[in-house]
């Protein structure tokens, strides 16, 4: 049984948000009514709302596309197309550009019923009205999902399925990165780290689409660099909060052999684990 929140714990959860957080939840979804929002969790990168939807806070997955996909998608995890009994709505600007997923709200009682809930990018997670998140960011629902009658991937059936670097491996990148011209790499450390303070800021705050950071000016600095930083990006994927690096890493590898599509991935697996199968698939066949 749900237990009702204590408002009087500052760091709990659900609360409700600050000024300057509803002022920005406003600017991008200007259907949301504030009656029925709460912050449900803090913000994180590590997952995003297409993981959560399925219950999964382990792992970031970008939105299949297009629609087509996205629908295969929920039916490898067992959810059905189901309008009537809706459990999960899946949300797109057209049937090509999916962004969102949402949940029924399952969590503490907030004294409203009839909620849903999403992860808003590598920001908070909060509940709302079913279409209150139409707008500019998500556009609209276009897909609606019933319960999936077994294969509930949780966070807990997700543990030890991460694929491991091995130590050889990890200390072959950190050599092929010590090659790398001294120059391209100072180029390169600070064109990154002005790209990475960009990441899910501004136009992007609320992205649940690593592809989206692409669409940053600091990108295309470090695209234009080639493939001569291919080491240095993989490198930076070493550490894991890294992984959105993974679609520089995409853009400038001019092997399409050498990159690993979301699509080769097992189900069970997010950015996280695609950019680990890339390192892999690189120094194995570079």
């Amino acid at each position: 049984m749900a237990e009702n929140h204590d408002p009087a714990a500052a760091d709990s959860y659900p609360r409700q948000p600050t000024a300057s957080e509803k002022a920005a939840l406003w600017e991008s979804f200007p259907q949301l009514d504030f009656a029925n929002v709460w912050i449900t969790a803090p913000q994180t990168q590590v997952y995003n709302c297409i993981a959560w939807s399925l219950g999964i806070d382990t792992k970031w997955i970008n939105p299949p596309q297009p629609l087509s996909k996205f629908i295969d998608f929920y039916r490898g995890y067992g959810y059905p197309v189901d309008y009537q009994n809706r459990v999960v709505d899946g949300w797109g600007l057209l049937i090509t550009t999916m962004t969102h997923g949402s949940k029924v709200y399952t969590g503490v009682s907030v004294g409203v019923s009839g909620l849903w809930e999403s992860k808003l990018g590598a920001s908070f997670r909060i509940t709302h009205a079913e279409a209150g998140l139409g707008g500019p960011v998500y556009g609209n629902i276009l897909i609606s999902f019933g319960a999936s009658p077994g294969m509930r991937r949780g966070s807990e059936d997700m543990k030890g399925k991460v694929p491991m670097l091995s130590h050889n491996e990890v200390e072959s990148i950190r050599e092929l990165a010590r090659q790398v011209a001294e120059e391209t790499r100072r180029t390169y450390e600070k064109a990154f780290a002005d790209w990475k303070r960009t990441w899910f800021s501004g136009p992007t705050l609320f992205s649940s689409d690593t592809r989206d950071l692409a669409l940053c000016p600091e990108f295309g600095i470090l695209a234009s660099m080639g493939e001569e930083i291919i080491p240095l990006v993989l490198e930076s994927l070493l550490q894991a909060e890294n992984f959105p690096a993974l679609v520089l890493y995409d853009t400038i590898q001019g092997k399409r052999e050498l990159t690993v599509a979301p699509e080769e991935i097992a189900p069970e697996e997010g950015e996280q684990d695609r950019a680990v199968r890339a390192i892999q698939k690189w120094l194995e066949k570079r």
